[in-house]
């Protein structure tokens, strides 16, 4: 995504393959080091030069291509933050989020916005359609973070939704945001319950409240 000759050859090539781009590309590390340490910058800064400078370099080319007319964009529930209280969040909930991923993927949401708000002053290559999408964990083998057989099992939604949308409403520029996840809500302890019976591991004895753990994990903020 920062080679911008062969980013635009590529758009060129491909420019008659479909209407639309489905951006997935993103780095991701929960716990990247500390500003403290002495590598921990470099990985932030790779960190969100990927996720918010490369999506906006995507998003341009996407914008000045008249073929292309639906941009996809993967972004995460790790940009909302945890929800206040025991309200599950929505769409229109105010966004915190703790980590530094997360912090990334919401700059690139916003980012990509205000593009196309500026876009639609002269919307010189004809309407086009943001969607961005606020997945769920989304994991392989081999992922530290979350249990594989648990996502799998996981409801995700049908991105095929967005292009019945955008047909319906394809003489306008617009942006959508959604959230992508299991219809009922559950529980951090319930989740982890789930984990550790598909994986074998024992069940958590307690659990570490979120300011502690906010503590514990940057501790030089």
């Amino acid at each position: 995504m920062d080679q911008l000759d062969s980013l635009h050859d590529l758009f060129e090539h491909h420019k008659n393959d479909s209407q639309a781009v489905v951006h997935l590309a993103a780095m991701m590390d929960f716990h990247p080091l500390n500003s403290c340490s002495s590598n921990g910058t470099s990985l932030i800064e790779r960190m969100r030069s990927v996720n918010i400078e490369g999506s906006k370099q995507i998003f341009k080319e996407f914008l000045n291509s008249p073929e292309k007319k639906v941009f996809i964009f993967a972004s995460s529930q790790a940009a909302m933050g945890p929800s206040e209280g025991s309200i599950p969040m929505d769409e229109t909930s105010r966004c915190h989020p703790v980590f530094e991923y997360g912090k990334s993927k919401l700059e690139a949401e916003k980012a990509l916005e205000q593009m196309l708000d500026e876009y639609q002053k002269n919307p010189s290559q004809g309407p086009k359609h943001l969607y961005i999408l606020r997945f769920t964990g989304v994991t392989g083998l081999g992922d530290r973070y979350a249990a594989f057989e648990m996502i799998q099992a996981s409801s995700f939604g049908a991105v095929e939704l967005c292009f019945q949308y955008s047909e319906t409403k394809s003489e306008e520029t617009f942006s959508e945001l959604f959230i992508i996840g299991p219809k009922e809500s559950s529980t951090v302890r319930r989740i982890l319950d789930v984990c550790c019976v598909q994986t074998g591991w024992p069940t958590p004895l307690f659990s570490i409240p979120l300011p502690v753990f906010r503590f514990m994990v940057e501790p030089c903020d």
